[in-house]
């Protein structure tokens, strides 16, 4: 990747996916993994099943996040090994029955896959291609260390524009890989770590089209 590569993604189907984050990024035709939770779909301020296939026509990866919204928020480390495969093969199958291709790759919840002595990484290399982390203390490498714990950039309500485009600027330089992790936009000021000024999305989505950055999903970019 002579320009770098960049892999825009989006946690919990919350409806501005569809809504404001597709829009922005469709002006340049650029693609994004959606990691949902399963049970979350259709409910109120979450994308529709509609809408998920709708962003698949228009290139996006639809991949794993968690089946219910339960166990997402109790992180997988915590909950008994059977639960946690339980849940990722029915999140799987779900998106399998519906259609949905990028049923290969999934996203921890909260980024966590091992603490307290317990790891879940032996039960997603069973179903999964590739799991994305929330770690960003070092960029992703191409080929990935490890593709069941891609890091990133997360950017939470705390992180700047300028960091942004810094870091990917960085990326294209370097030749990396990275991925960016956005939860919800909003249009005012972040009342909650997780979200994200959608001006200021607006404004990264540009600066990554004036870099010359490549742009793929994750599930692109792994089978380069």
């Amino acid at each position: 990747f002579p320009n770098g590569l960049l892999s825009f993604t989006f946690d919990d189907n919350w409806s501005m996916m569809p809504d404001i984050a597709a829009v922005t990024l469709g002006r340049h035709d650029f693609p994004a993994t959606a990691y949902v939770i399963i049970d979350y779909i259709g409910k109120q301020d979450r994308a529709t099943h509609d809408q998920l296939h709708d962003l698949q026509l228009h290139g996006w990866d639809i991949a794993v996040h968690a089946f219910t919204g339960a166990h997402h928020d109790a992180r997988f480390p915590t909950l008994p090994a059977e639960v946690v495969e339980d849940d990722l093969v029915d999140a799987r199958a779900w998106l399998m029955r519906y259609g949905f291709h990028g049923h290969h790759h999934c996203a921890y919840p909260g980024g966590d896959f091992s603490y307290g002595g317990a790891t879940v990484l032996p039960i997603v290399g069973r179903y999964f291609t590739s799991c994305r982390t929330i770690f960003q203390r070092q960029r992703e490498a191409w080929p990935p260390s490890d593709p069941l714990k891609l890091r990133v950039l997360y950017v939470p309500s705390g992180t700047s524009r300028a960091a942004v485009e810094l870091a990917v600027d960085r990326a294209r330089d370097h030749h990396e890989w990275i991925i960016l992790v956005f939860h919800k936009l909003v249009s005012g000021e972040p009342a909650l770590t997780t979200e994200w000024k959608t001006s200021d999305f607006e404004q990264v989505v540009e600066h990554v089209a004036a870099s010359g950055i490549e742009v793929e999903t994750v599930s692109s970019a792994l089978a380069r």
